[in-house]
């Protein structure tokens, strides 16, 4: 019984340490991506984009050129990120062999 014990806890401690490993690893992406947009760092903004809607957009350097274009209008009229804050992860799901979560 001991060793069914054990054995259990174990597994349970493994299993928890990597959930508390990738919600770790997701928060310093996000605060990565978040830290590039403050900074308009859009090259490495772009690197945290979904491929396929960057390929709508028409390509890589095309979406830098628009992000570049409403940059621009945003200044114009004074919008300027300052901050942002990110949460900690919510509960990770697998759906068609992707990880999901909501920060």
């Amino acid at each position: 019984m001991k060793r069914i014990f054990l054995v259990c806890l174990i597994i349970m401690y493994g299993v928890l340490s990597s959930a508390q490993n990738q919600n770790s690893i997701i928060k310093i992406q996000a605060m990565d991506m978040a830290n590039a947009l403050v900074k308009k760092d859009f090259p490495r903004f772009l690197k945290y984009m979904y491929p396929s809607i960057i390929d709508v957009a028409g390509g890589k350097d095309r979406m830098l050129q628009r992000m570049d274009t409403i940059n621009a209008i945003a200044s114009q009229v004074g919008a300027v990120i300052k901050k942002i804050v990110i949460g900690n992860p919510g509960v990770i799901i697998k759906y068609k062999n992707q990880l999901q979560v909501t920060l």
